[in-house]
């Protein structure tokens, strides 16, 4: 990833929070205000973590970058 993203693996899902872990162990907790009323988001999310979920995000901002559509 170039800059400030990088990616993290979903670890949690606790709405309005994402929890992800970065391939150095480090967790971060990225609040997504755009989906919090949007429960198909939250139950795509939940379903597809169990298979390894990889979501980028900018790691100075903890916002889930563009690409990041589920």
């Amino acid at each position: 990833m170039i800059g400030n993203d990088e990616l993290g693996l979903l670890v949690e899902v606790k709405k309005p929070f994402l929890v992800l872990e970065t391939s150095n162990k480090q967790v971060v907790k990225i609040e997504v205000q755009a989906e919090k009323d949007n429960p198909e988001y939250w139950e795509a999310l939940e379903a597809n973590m169990a298979e390894g979920l990889y979501l980028p995000f900018n790691r100075k901002t903890k916002q889930l970058t563009a690409e990041s559509e589920v």
